[in-house]
Protein backbone atom coordinates (compact mmCIF):
# COMPACT_ATOMS: atom_id res chain seq x y z
CA UNK A 1 0.00 0.00 0.00
CA UNK A 2 1.33 3.45 -0.94
CA UNK A 3 0.06 6.60 0.80
CA UNK A 4 0.79 10.16 -0.36
CA UNK A 5 -0.16 12.63 2.41
CA UNK A 6 -1.08 16.28 1.89
CA UNK A 7 -1.43 17.93 5.29
CA UNK A 8 -2.32 21.36 6.70
CA UNK A 9 -1.09 21.83 10.27
CA UNK A 10 -1.27 24.55 12.92
CA UNK A 11 1.77 24.61 15.22
CA UNK A 12 1.90 26.24 18.66
CA UNK A 13 5.39 26.84 20.06
CA UNK A 14 5.99 26.97 23.82
CA UNK A 15 9.16 29.11 23.49
CA UNK A 16 9.22 30.50 19.92
CA UNK A 17 12.41 32.59 20.38
CA UNK A 18 14.37 29.88 22.21
CA UNK A 19 17.07 27.90 20.38
CA UNK A 20 15.26 24.67 21.41
CA UNK A 21 11.47 24.85 21.45
CA UNK A 22 8.85 22.13 21.99
CA UNK A 23 5.56 22.50 20.14
CA UNK A 24 2.07 21.02 19.82
CA UNK A 25 0.37 20.53 16.46
CA UNK A 26 -3.13 19.88 15.16
CA UNK A 27 -4.47 19.71 11.62
CA UNK A 28 -6.06 17.70 8.86
CA UNK A 29 -4.83 15.78 5.86
CA UNK A 30 -5.85 14.27 2.57
CA UNK A 31 -4.31 10.90 1.82
CA UNK A 32 -4.10 9.50 -1.69
CA UNK A 33 -3.91 5.76 -1.01
CA UNK A 34 -3.11 3.08 -3.58
CA UNK A 35 -3.22 -0.64 -2.79
CA UNK A 36 -1.47 -3.29 -4.91
CA UNK A 37 -2.15 -6.99 -5.27
CA UNK A 38 -5.52 -8.74 -5.41
CA UNK A 39 -7.25 -5.83 -3.67
CA UNK A 40 -5.81 -3.19 -6.02
CA UNK A 41 -7.46 0.21 -5.99
CA UNK A 42 -6.99 3.90 -5.27
CA UNK A 43 -8.93 6.10 -2.86
CA UNK A 44 -8.69 9.63 -1.49
CA UNK A 45 -9.28 9.79 2.24
CA UNK A 46 -9.53 12.64 4.75
CA UNK A 47 -8.67 12.74 8.45
CA UNK A 48 -7.47 14.88 11.35
CA UNK A 49 -4.12 14.55 13.12
CA UNK A 50 -2.58 15.79 16.40
CA UNK A 51 0.87 15.53 17.92
CA UNK A 52 3.96 17.19 19.33
CA UNK A 53 7.52 17.96 18.33
CA UNK A 54 10.75 19.78 19.00
CA UNK A 55 12.48 22.47 16.91
CA UNK A 56 16.18 23.35 17.09
CA UNK A 57 17.34 26.70 15.66
CA UNK A 58 20.57 26.26 13.70
CA UNK A 59 21.42 29.94 13.32
CA UNK A 60 20.18 32.57 10.92
CA UNK A 61 16.86 31.48 9.47
CA UNK A 62 17.46 27.71 9.48
CA UNK A 63 16.01 25.16 11.90
CA UNK A 64 15.71 21.42 12.30
CA UNK A 65 12.58 19.77 13.69
CA UNK A 66 11.20 16.36 14.57
CA UNK A 67 7.53 15.61 15.18
CA UNK A 68 5.14 12.81 16.03
CA UNK A 69 1.56 12.79 14.69
CA UNK A 70 -1.32 10.46 15.42
CA UNK A 71 -3.67 10.12 12.42
CA UNK A 72 -7.35 9.30 12.16
CA UNK A 73 -8.49 8.64 8.59
CA UNK A 74 -11.51 7.29 6.79
CA UNK A 75 -11.68 3.52 6.39
CA UNK A 76 -10.52 2.24 3.01
CA UNK A 77 -12.70 -0.46 1.46
CA UNK A 78 -11.33 -2.56 -1.40
CA UNK A 79 -12.63 -5.66 -3.14
CA UNK A 80 -11.22 -8.18 -5.58
CA UNK A 81 -12.62 -7.99 -9.09
CA UNK A 82 -15.77 -10.14 -9.50
CA UNK A 83 -16.08 -10.72 -5.74
CA UNK A 84 -19.04 -9.85 -3.52
CA UNK A 85 -17.03 -9.50 -0.31
CA UNK A 86 -14.64 -6.66 0.43
CA UNK A 87 -11.82 -5.98 2.87
CA UNK A 88 -11.56 -2.87 5.02
CA UNK A 89 -8.25 -1.20 5.86
CA UNK A 90 -8.01 1.41 8.61
CA UNK A 91 -5.13 3.88 8.49
CA UNK A 92 -5.28 5.02 12.07
CA UNK A 93 -1.73 5.19 13.22
CA UNK A 94 1.40 7.20 13.72
CA UNK A 95 3.67 9.38 11.60
CA UNK A 96 7.20 10.47 12.50
CA UNK A 97 8.75 13.34 10.55
CA UNK A 98 12.08 15.16 10.48
CA UNK A 99 12.45 18.45 8.65
CA UNK A 100 14.97 21.09 7.68
CA UNK A 101 13.18 24.47 7.65
CA UNK A 102 13.84 28.01 6.50
CA UNK A 103 12.07 30.64 8.63
CA UNK A 104 11.04 33.89 6.96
Amino acid sequence: MHVTPIQATLIGYFYPESSLSPFLLVGAGWYLTHADGPYAGTQRRFGPHAGAGLELLLGGHWSLDASYRFLWTQIMTLSKPHQFFSSEFSERGSMLTVGLNYRL
